[in-house]
């Protein structure tokens, strides 16, 4: 027959525990397809037209030899779960996103365009895996909570090739080290493996370090504190962008100064008969209007992050 295609209400396995089905069906389709109880699918059908994302919510997907995931496809391993491509390997290609806080058995390949993000977005969480090889070009996504943040934990080698982006989606609280990956085996490559992909703060820096001496072996990241976060007031005396580190269109105190993420940005009559452009997606620490004038923001851009929206004054 044609095969299993998972649609856009998706589809799922519910396999009992010491149960092996499997699937010599290829599957294919944009939808989700999910993993619940304890028991085990084995994939020996073809899955390189599946393109939508695979949940293995608990028990253990078996990638059969010969077979791979190469859709742009998101795969999430949850906590107590296991992903083996032990006999397939994980060759991850352009578009796609390894996620979550289970295990894959077997070495994972992050090649140009794929993402490898624990937890996945707005979540801390480890993510286990035996091999992992960055042959250059892959994103792995960090998030940072108050007391920990994601890591990749590799019980066997980690060969890094050409450059890998460390992208911070929320930054560390405060300076020091943070692990990223710990190593049970060989710690390949160099700092200079790694580049780091973070907000445009005045408040901090990152450099990458290794730590061959510790078991595991760690990649580290080493968060150092310049100026802290400013407090701004909008004027727009140069013109009406809001910019990153670029337009001093902001009053820090008594002088002028250009906006850093983690920035304070405050609304005032001062500035209120200019209006700010964004074209660009910010993350400032808190807004607060207090004009007793209206204020309209337009552009292209954004306010992300988990910046505070404060209103006083009479304005709108």
């Amino acid at each position: 027959n044609g095969g299993i295609f998972i649609g856009a209400s998706g589809g799922r396995f519910d396999i009992a525990a010491g149960v092996t089905l499997t699937n010599a069906e290829p599957l294919a389709g944009p939808g989700t397809l999910s993993l619940t109880n304890a028991g085990t699918l084995v994939q020996s059908g073809g899955a390189t037209n599946f393109t939508g994302t695979l949940s293995v919510g608990g028990g253990t997907v078996v990638l059969a030899a010969g077979n791979s995931l190469a859709g742009p496809n998101t795969i999430n391993i949850g906590s107590g779960a296991t992903f083996d491509v032990t006999a397939a390997g994980m060759a991850m290609t352009s578009g796609q996103t390894l996620a979550g806080n289970g295990t894959v058995t077997g070495t994972v390949t992050a090649g140009t365009g794929s993402t490898i993000s624990a937890g996945g977005v707005g979540a801390t969480a480890n993510l286990a895996m035996s091999g992992l090889t960055l042959s250059g070009g892959a994103t792995i996504a960090y998030d940072f909570s108050v007391t920990t943040n994601d890591v990749i934990a590799v019980s066997g080698n980690l060969t890094p090739g050409g450059v890998t982006s460390i992208k911070l989606n929320t930054v560390p609280a405060s300076a020091g080290t943070y692990t990223l990956i710990t190593v049970g085996g060989a710690l390949g490559g160099s700092t200079a493996s790694f580049s780091v992909n973070a907000l445009n703060t005045r408040s901090q820096s990152y450099g990458i370090l290794y730590d061959q001496g510790s078991s595991p072996k760690r990649v580290l990241l080493q968060v150092v504190s310049n100026a802290p976060p400013a407090n701004l007031v909008w004027q727009g005396n140069v013109n009406s962008v809001w910019d990153l580190a670029t337009t001093a269109n902001w009053l820090n105190g008594v002088s002028s100064d250009v906006y850093y993420d983690a920035d304070t940005v405050n609304f005032t009559d001062l500035g209120a008969g200019v209006p700010p452009t964004l074209d660009v997606t910010v993350n400032p620490s808190a807004v607060n209007f207090t004009a007793s004038s209206g204020y309209t923001l337009s552009g292209a851009g954004a306010i992300a992050g988990p910046a505070a929206l404060n209103k006083g004054g009479t304005g709108t």
